[in-house]
């Protein structure tokens, strides 16, 4: 450790110490490196336990907050980053906090020495060139360039790779995942780039662009019949009836659209609730658009909902009319119902999607729920 806030202190811990602030207060600890490819801190963690954010400089004095790589295992928690080249230094810093993590260990990676006496050789990187419809969480690939110690990667959504969104070097493989889904339906400007000792080569044609597309959270495609759909999506027992079925008659374009037929009766509402077979990462996402359709029966509205890392999240739209149209919610106006936990979105982590549909009795169709910029 080359630097510390005098608010930390030492626990012994076995064969070793454990490093934390003081209760409700602000700290933080630096370390200098030279060349690094990887550094990763270890947190021992509990319910409640409030982890320091991660930041790097290139000078010393400019601090940049990065986000790293988190995992959990038993009662530890991993930091890990991989530090942009040209860093001189890694800092943790812990906000004030009841229950801050104490850090129990980190290990840091050095760029090895290479005996290159020749540039890496041609390489191609994926997704190519003007590609679009690129999946949101798919890893950024490349062929292997000959004599290549390791590879940096540069992604921005910008052309000329400024204020880039992703700047990792030291990767030893042929993909690299991002942290965290890219922002869908966005443009971004991708350099990948071989290293040796003696010298450097881009990928062909780098920096080259890409378009991501909308991540479909359901299209209602996968189910073979109503009796499946309904399957997928039950009955919330305290509210009134709802029957579910395919409709391919009022669907968006091609395929089927989800059919409700609802009466909320004495409860004052019908809900379904779809809990996902594998929780999806809306984590690049600001908008949830979808298509509703509704029967033209007066006073009624829909309530979309959603579960984030364990909190509940919902929004009320109206629906009105009998034309369809697809409507983005933005992500950022949902919030917690009166009832629930309050906590922070976490994007990244979707466990549940919920209908809610109020007001009078009457049918609504839903289709093409996608997550979406």
């Amino acid at each position: 450790m080359s630097a510390h806030s005098d608010s930390l202190r030492r626990e012994p811990d076995g064969d070793g110490v454990r490093i934390a602030p003081r209760l409700r207060a602000t700290a933080h600890a630096a370390w200098k490196v030279v060349r690094a490819e990887e550094f990763t801190a270890r947190f021992a963690t509990r319910a409640g336990s409030a982890l320091p954010t991660v930041q790097v400089t290139r000078d010393g004095t400019t601090w940049k907050q990065v986000k790293p790589v988190r995992s959990t295992t038993g009662g530890t928690t991993t930091l890990r980053i991989e530090p942009p080249r040209g860093t001189e230094g890694v800092r943790l810093v812990w906000a004030a906090a009841p229950r801050p993590a104490p850090l129990s260990g980190i290990t840091l990676v050095r760029e090895a020495a290479s005996v290159a006496t020749a540039p890496p050789g041609a390489f191609r990187q994926n997704p190519g060139d003007g590609a679009t419809g690129v999946p949101v969480g798919d890893p950024l690939t490349w062929t292997a360039s000959e004599n290549a110690a390791h590879y940096a990667l540069v992604l921005s959504t910008e052309a000329d790779l400024s204020d880039p969104v992703i700047d990792v070097t030291g990767l030893r493989t042929t993909s690299y995942r991002p942290p965290v889904n890219l922002r869908p339906n966005t443009t971004y400007h991708l350099r990948v780039t071989a290293v040796n000792g003696a010298g450097s080569r881009s990928a062909e044609g780098a920096p080259v662009s890409f378009t991501t597309g909308a991540l479909t959270v359901d299209d209602f495609e996968e189910y073979p019949d109503g009796a499946a759909l309904s399957a997928a999506y039950v009955r919330n027992p305290g509210g009134g009836p709802v029957a579910l079925s395919l409709d391919s008659q009022h669907a968006d374009g091609e395929g089927h659209a989800l059919r409700a037929t609802h009466d909320p009766g004495s409860p004052g509402y019908a809900g379904i609730i779809r809990t996902l077979p594998t929780a999806q990462d809306w984590g690049g996402a600001r908008n949830l658009r979808l298509w509703p359709r509704p029967d033209g029966t007066d006073g009624r509205s829909l309530t979309v909902q959603f579960v984030a890392a364990g909190i509940y999240w919902e929004k009320e739209v109206p629906l009105t009319g009998t034309d369809s149209t697809t409507i983005d919610i933005p992500l950022a106006d949902f919030t917690n119902p009166p009832w629930a936990t309050k906590g922070p979105l976490d994007l990244t982590h979707i466990t549940q999607l919920s209908f809610y549909f109020n007001g009078q009795a009457g049918t609504t169709w839903i289709d093409s729920i996608t997550a979406t910029d």
